[in-house]
């Protein structure tokens, strides 16, 4: 009986660290990063980026694209607005011309959320940023825009994009 407890707690010790470690390269795909939290999301897609970039085209692109993304989601308004304005006469800009509008929408429910004091639902264990994210999950609009961004192929957008 009691071997068999120990073999119980082997297995889900063994099973709880191999999911709780990231294989780096997987870090790029989607379904490893669905695991990271929302606002966290687009700056791991960054990370991942500098850290592969000679492997990468359009390295130093996708991490400001990435980056902005980041800063939008966590409803970092001013770095956001920063981020677009520095793509200006970049292909990032022909992307920011179209999808500013969403991006800062993003960005400002992000702000509003982050903004309002924690209330009395903060449950046991919770960080912060679990708190965050639960929060800004239950925003329609919000959630709407960062599925967008997620599922856009911006690799194909900056490729089909003529450059400045």
């Amino acid at each position: 009986m009691i071997y068999l407890a120990i073999i119980l707690i082997l297995i889900l010790i063994f099973s709880f660290n191999k999911a709780s470690k990231l294989n780096k390269k997987e870090l790029g795909s989607t379904k490893t990063i669905q695991a990271i939290s929302i606002g966290g999301y687009f700056f791991e897609k960054s990370e991942f980026i500098r850290k592969n970039r000679s492997n990468i085209p359009n390295s130093q692109l996708l991490m400001d694209y990435y980056w902005i993304l980041g800063c939008a989601t966590q409803g970092r308004v001013d770095e956001t607005k920063k981020g677009i304005k520095e793509a200006n006469n970049t292909p990032l800009q022909t992307f920011f011309d179209s999808y500013k509008p969403q991006v800062m929408k993003m960005a400002k429910i992000a702000k509003e959320v982050d903004d309002k004091p924690i209330g009395y639902d903060l449950k046991n264990g919770e960080s912060i940023g679990e708190y965050f994210d639960r929060k800004v999950s239950k925003r329609p609009a919000f959630m709407k825009e960062f599925e967008f961004f997620k599922n856009f192929n911006i690799e194909e957008f900056l490729n089909s994009t003529p450059t400045i």
